[in-house]
C-alpha cells in the first residue's frame, strides 16, 4: 500500500531589521525579541514595525514587554 502526503509550504525569507531600512512590504511577521546580541533598543522595534505599508499587513509572531516604548530609549540622548 503506497500513501501519499502533500505538505503546504509558503516560500518566504527573514532578514534583520537593520536590513528592512528603507524598504517597503506588503506583508511582514516581526519578531520583536530579544536578539543574540543581547541589546533591544526602540529603535530596532520601530524600523521593524514600520516596515510595511498598513499596521494590518503586520503581524507580530510572539507578545514583547512593552516596558520597551515606554522607557527612555538613551540616557545619552535623554540629557539632563
Amino acid at each position: 500500500m503506497i500513501t501519499h502526503v502533500q505538505l503546504l509550504i509558503t516560500p518566504a525569507y527573514a532578514f534583520t531589521d537593520y536590513c528592512a531600512q528603507a524598504q517597503t512590504l506588503e506583508h511582514c511577521m516581526v519578531n520583536i525579541g530579544m536578539p543574540p546580541s543581547g541589546q533591544l533598543t526602540p529603535f530596532n522595534a520601530y524600523v521593524a514595525l514600520s516596515c510595511s505599508c498598513s499596521h494590518e499587513m503586520i503581524w507580530l509572531l510572539r507578545g514583547f514587554n512593552v516596558q520597551l516604548f515606554t522607557q527612555h530609549p538613551s540616557e545619552f540622548v535623554k540629557g539632563g
